[in-house]
């Protein structure tokens, strides 16, 4: 099956849905018709806006001991301003909280590892660098997909720049 997508024609098995947060909240028609499918890059970049809005988003502090299950309350990162880009010991911290929130709360990615990114240093040490690998499913198979990510802990801001496949 074709459907026409910007006078274009795509196979439908190429086009995604969008994610119920878009769904949500860009619903306005609420007759029960379905949303406008997505082609491939369409859908990366809004998972890569979710992302930008899940790792900004300044999750409660809770006092716990066993590791929280997701929900509203465990939703975001931490403060990022008590994190030092100059210390090893916090960058590996911040990846590990980077690859734990991703894991937890965007289910469209699979895999998920992060990586520590120290070239950007030199130019800006105020800042950390991450590359974000993960897989999506594209039923049936998974697709490789690389974010690079910066995080400028004293302003506490995340950036996700554009997403790439990996071969």
């Amino acid at each position: 099956m074709m459907i026409k997508n910007n006078k274009t024609q795509i196979p439908a098995s190429q086009l995604w849905m969008p994610s119920i947060i878009t769904r949500l909240t860009q619903a306005e028609d609420v007759s029960g018709i379905m949303p406008a499918l997505y082609s491939f890059e369409t859908y990366v970049t809004e998972i890569q806006q979710d992302l930008i809005k899940l790792l900004n988003t300044k999750k409660i502090p809770l006092d716990i001991t066993q590791p929280a299950q997701a929900c509203i309350l465990t939703y975001g990162m931490p403060d990022l301003t008590l994190f030092n880009p100059d210390s090893a010991k916090d960058i590996e911290t911040v990846r590990k909280l980077l690859e734990e929130t991703i894991e937890q709360f965007e289910q469209r990615l699979t895999n998920v590892t992060v990586l520590s990114k120290k070239q950007i240093q030199k130019t800006a040490p105020t800042m950390m660098s991450f590359c974000i690998n993960a897989q999506i499913k594209i039923n049936p198979q998974y697709m490789p997909i690389r974010f690079d990510s910066v995080i400028e802990p004293a302003n506490d801001t995340v950036q996700i720049l554009n997403p790439m496949k990996r071969a």
